[in-house]
Parts: structure tokens; C-alpha cells; sequence
């Protein structure tokens, strides 16, 4: 008890303030958090909360994701041929179906310029739909909710301090209510605006709390995750096993791979029960096929059933089921369909949906009724201490967009004559600053008819600086292969020759030389030609 001393009348009266009870402090806690903290945990709970339907939004958006069900489907060797026919000079990464049958199964491709899309097609008739960037409503708003478009070691963590508030203030809301019966039924619209805010806010804090602790224990597995990754070194998803370097060299120069039926037709095989869901392509020596896909257990996402595939003749390298992978992995996979509510049902989503807009609105009228209460016009200063997140969040989110955005292209850039060796086409572009001066951007684009090139990488040399040498890696392989080279453009502008030498995982070796100067002299007597023409 405090004494607080006055002068009334000309004499000392003393008043007695009472301590605020235990129960009046955890009041005051969570009325503290939630005015406070509102603008960050708004935009986390209301970015997530959308995320739970982004793919919807994404259909409705976007007429190339949707496929109305007619009669079978074609197989996935149908579709794979329909792409590779549609974009033969792209990369297929990989081929995975939507949630549901209304969805067009959907390809991520990679370009010659490096930049990736996604290609549509309908599973009913196997036509293709259409094309879109890589950037969806779905990626856009799960990469600002869980990294805030931040490298995800600064940005899950402090995305994941909202989980810990959301548990405080849990359990501050839970210890400072009283009769949760009557609580959680009861809204009184005839007590005035205030107090039916109020009623709200506490009917929705009891009805979602099982939604809310959800919520926040698996935002506390991401953040474990992400920790024993970066600084233990541990991974909870299960290794994925590789093929070995001495049977890629089998391969050679270039790899016939097998088509997708024989892949699909392989994993059911080897594990009976299992539906294919997605196909990942080889697009590195190295890399197995993986087919991943449901079997049965729905709290799991699909990549806990995979089986992992020779890409060239479709032996089993290892079939992984979810019953088998252990505790922690298997944990692990139930982390996505229970904090996104991705159980492959629409009305589960839409659950989830309504809850998450539950916390959106439990934080809006928390701000409501503390303001009511306070009311305090000017910002507090830990309410500004929002506004740096914001600012970060939106320095990163303006190159992050940018990447997704951009051609991948040079403004200028010019084709030397093309060269053939081992069967292997062989063309070099070089970027061309405004001055039409080599900018010392490099492009070397290496084809074959058919096939996925066997490429472990490509060496650059130039005779503007001998003894230097710069070892380029190709991004993805297919029958067109990219390397990307920088060199100092001084140099380069007074290099004479420059010689590649493709190194293949058989061992093989391809060099080519170009008279560079020459050939750059020459093509700028002509025209200047983009990638895209000078590979169509």
C-alpha cells in the first residue's frame, strides 16, 4: 500500500493507494503488449492468415492456374512432352500437382537468361495454359510472413518474438478472465461500442485459444529448426541421398534421362499405396529424381513420402516413407499442414482462415480498448519502435521484388559466331555497356539435340591476363546449359582470345577458343542480337 500525502483546505490529509493486485499487473502486461507491439503483430497474423489462402487467391488472380475436371487425367509423360514441346529451350525443375483437382498442374521452369517461372499445364486435356512469374500472392505473402523478406538467420527470429508475445499474451488474457462460460457467449451490443469490443475481444481470445497455442508452438519448431541448421550444423529433414560420382561419369557427355511415366511407374512400385504429387527433375550431376507424394497420412506434407531415383534408367536410390523417417523428422513435417492448414481440404483452410483473422482482429480492438482506456493521442515510444521493422522489412522487399521482376538480361549484349564440337553447340554472348564497350559480362551457352548435358562446369580463360582462370557453374542443367562469367571489362576490351573449357562429370573435357576482339568488332558492324534471338 502506497501513502500519498496532500493539502486540502490548508491541512495534510493523506490518501491510501492500493498496489495493484497479481491479477490487475498481468492486466496491465497484456493491455501493455497489445498496444505496444499492434503494428508488428498485426502485419504477421494478417500476412500468415492470408498465406493460408494465397493459392485461392492466386487461382482467382490468375485465369492460366485454373483446369475444369473432365474425364481422366493425361499422364505425367503427356504433360512433361507438352512443356518440353512448349519451351524447348528451358529447364523443366520440376512438375507438381494443386491442392485440389480444379488446380493445372504446375511446372517451375528456368529460362536462358536464369530467371525462373512457372509454366501451367491442364492434367484434363494436356494443354498448356499459360505462364506466370515465379512470384505469387502465395510466395510474396509466405516469404514477408515468416523471414519479412529478411535473410531468414534476422528474419525468423524476430518474426518468431511475435510467438512469444502471442504465449504471454495468452496467457495474461486466459488469468485475468473470469466465468469463461459466460465470456465466450456473450457479446452485449445494448452496454454501448465499448463494451461490446470488449465482449468480442474476449469471446474471440477463448474460442481461439487451442488455435493460438498451435500457432505458437509451431512458430517455436521454425525457429528450432532454423537454429540447429545454423549453428549446430543439424538438418530435421531427412539427408537426400545423391547419386554417386562414379555412376554420373556412366552418363557421359549427355544424359538420356527417363521420361516421367517410367519415373512415376517406378515409385509406386517400390512403395504400394503411394499417389505421385510432384516430380524433381535432375538439373545437376549428382542430383537423384525425386517423386514425392501422399500415402495415406494427412497430418504430413507431401515431401515426408518420397522416393528418391536414378534419373537415366529409373532404379530405386532410396524410398522414404513417413512411418519410417524418425520422431524429429516427422515432427518436423506435421509443422506446415498445422500452422497453415494445408490438409489438401478447402474447408480446413477456411477454418483456419476465420482464426487467423481472429488474432488479426483480437490485436486491432486490443489497440481499441487500451487507447480507450489511456487515452493517449501520441505515439508511445515503443509503438515507434515498430516503425524500423517496417522500414527493414520494406528496404529488403524492394529487391527482393526486383529480383523476380527483372529480365536477367543486359540492356546490350552481342553474339560471337557459333561453334560446334563433340556434338556439342557452343555459343558466347558479351554484354555491351552504352558506349557499346564490353561491360565484361560473360554468356556461354552450351546445347545438345536431346538429352540433359552431363556439366559439372566451365572454365574462362583470357589472354588479356594469362594464367587466370575463372570456374564458372552452370544454374540448372538441361539440353541448354548457362554459364556466367564477370570479367574486368578493361581487360577484356583489349582481349584478343578467350578460351572455354566445359568440364563434363565423365571426365570429358570440350575447349573452344574465340577471337574475341575480332568477333566483337564484327558483330558491331551488324546488329546487336538478345539472347533470345540468337537461340531461336
Amino acid at each position: 500500500m502506497t501513502l500519498v500525502q496532500s493539502k486540502v483546505g490548508g491541512s495534510e490529509k493523506v490518501k491510501r493507494r492500493r498496489e495493484p493486485t497479481p491479477r490487475r499487473k498481468l492486466f496491465y502486461l497484456h493491455s501493455w503488449l497489445g498496444f505496444n507491439l499492434a503494428i508488428f503483430m498485426t502485419l504477421v497474423c494478417l500476412t500468415g492468415t492470408l498465406a493460408v489462402i494465397a493459392d485461392e487467391i492466386d487461382w482467382l488472380l490468375e485465369s492460366e492456374l485454373r483446369a475444369t475436371p473432365d474425364g481422366d487425367k493425361v499422364s505425367w509423360g503427356d504433360m512433361e512432352r507438352a512443356i518440353r514441346d512448349y519451351a524447348p529451350t528451358d529447364t523443366l525443375i520440376m512438375l507438381s500437382a494443386g491442392e485440389q483437382d480444379y488446380f493445372a498442374y504446375r511446372a517451375l521452369m528456368q529460362n536462358l537468361a536464369g530467371k525462373t517461372y512457372y509454366l501451367y499445364v491442364n492434367q484434363w486435356n494436356g494443354e498448356i495454359t499459360g505462364t506466370t512469374s515465379s512470384l505469387t500472392v502465395q510466395r510474396f505473402l509466405r516469404d514477408l510472413h515468416r523471414y519479412l523478406f529478411m535473410p531468414a538467420i534476422i528474419g525468423l527470429p524476430l518474426v518468431t518474438t511475435m510467438a512469444v508475445v502471442l504465449l504471454i499474451s495468452l496467457y495474461t488474457g486466459l488469468k485475468t478472465t473470469r466465468n469463461w462460460g459466460t465470456v465466450a457467449t456473450r457479446v452485449r451490443f445494448n452496454k454501448g461500442f465499448r463494451v461490446a469490443v470488449g465482449d468480442f475481444h474476449k469471446a474471440i481470445g477463448l474460442w481461439g485459444s487451442w488455435f493460438l497455442i498451435l500457432i505458437v508452438v509451431t512458430s517455436f519448431w521454425y525457429f528450432a529448426e532454423l537454429s540447429a541448421a545454423a549453428f549446430g550444423g543439424v538438418r530435421f529433414e531427412p539427408a537426400r541421398p545423391a547419386v554417386s560420382a562414379e555412376r554420373a561419369a556412366e552418363f557421359g557427355v549427355v544424359a538420356k534421362d527417363a521420361d516421367s511415366d517410367t519415373l512415376v511407374e517406378a515409385a509406386m512400385a517400390v512403395m504400394p499405396g503411394f499417389v505421385p504429387t510432384e516430380i524433381q527433375y535432375a538439373t545437376r550431376p549428382g542430383l537423384a529424381v525425386t517423386v514425392l507424394g501422399k500415402r495415406g497420412d494427412w497430418l504430413v506434407r507431401q515431401r515426408a513420402n518420397r522416393v528418391f531415383l536414378d534419373p537415366v534408367d529409373a532404379s530405386v536410390i532410396k524410398a522414404q516413407r513417413s512411418t519410417e523417417i524418425g520422431w524429429v523428422a516427422y515432427l518436423n513435417e506435421t509443422a506446415d499442414p498445422l500452422h497453415f492448414g494445408s490438409f489438401n481440404l478447402l474447408s480446413v483452410k477456411l477454418v483456419w482462415f476465420v482464426f487467423g483473422m481472429g488474432l488479426v482482429l483480437m490485436s486491432v480492438t486490443g489497440v481499441y480498448l487500451t487507447w480507450k482506456r489511456v487515452k493517449s493521442a501520441t505515439p508511445s515510444f515503443y509503438q515507434l519502435a515498430n516503425i524500423p521493422v517496417l522500414i527493414l522489412a520494406t528496404v529488403f522487399g524492394v529487391p527482393y521484388v526486383s529480383r523476380y521482376l527483372s529480365s536477367g538480361l543486359p540492356e546490350q549484349e552481342v553474339m560471337l559466331s557459333p561453334q560446334v564440337e563433340a556434338g556439342i553447340n557452343m555459343r558466347m554472348l558479351a554484354g555491351l555497356d552504352a558506349h557499346n564497350e564490353p561491360s565484361g559480362e560473360i554468356r556461354i551457352l552450351a546445347s545438345t539435340e536431346e538429352g540433359r548435358l552431363n556439366l559439372l562446369s566451365a572454365t574462362l580463360a583470357y589472354s588479356g591476363n594469362p594464367g587466370f582462370e575463372q570456374n564458372l557453374r552452370p544454374g540448372s542443367l538441361s539440353s541448354y546449359v548457362v554459364f556466367r562469367g564477370l570479367l574486368p571489362a578493361e581487360e577484356l576490351s583489349n582481349t584478343d582470345k578467350l578460351t572455354v573449357t566445359l568440364n563434363f562429370a565423365s571426365g570429358e573435357e570440350i575447349i573452344t577458343d574465340w577471337n574475341f576482339k575480332q568477333e566483337i568488332t564484327a558483330a558491331l558492324n551488324s546488329e546487336n542480337v538478345d539472347i533470345s534471338v540468337a537461340l531461336n
